[in-house]
């Protein structure tokens, strides 16, 4: 699924000299950075897949993963899922959906999303 105006659309990141990435990624318009993200203020979220968990919840296969864009790292569960075509880690993803303050951090629920 595509939100308008981003059907298609990559981003390109600069690297320093020692390969490594900027500690700050500038978002693209309309994209908040994670580490500007707040619970129950919806947002999308650009950035790379750095981990995949696959485990139940209340008995329901669940995918998780963990999204970092430079300036922070945000959780989404796709509840339901034991997988998703196309993402893995190092993948980059935009998420969007509203966030919810949990123990470990905010967690978006089943969010839209774009293989970017």
């Amino acid at each position: 699924m595509s939100a308008p105006g981003h059907e298609g659309k990559h981003r390109h990141h600069r690297h320093k000299e020692d390969g490594s990435r900027p500690s700050r990624i500038s978002p693209s318009p309309g994209v908040t950075a994670i580490a500007d993200a707040r619970a129950r203020v919806p947002g999308r979220f650009e950035g790379d897949v750095r981990r995949i968990r696959i485990h139940s919840l209340a008995s329901t296969p669940t995918l998780e993963l963990q999204l970092d864009d430079g300036s922070g790292r945000i959780s989404a569960l796709f509840m339901g899922r034991r997988g998703i075509s196309g993402i893995e880690c190092g993948r980059h993803l935009a998420i969007e959906g509203t966030p919810v303050a949990g123990e470990r951090g905010l967690t978006l629920y089943n969010p839209a999303y774009d293989l970017l």
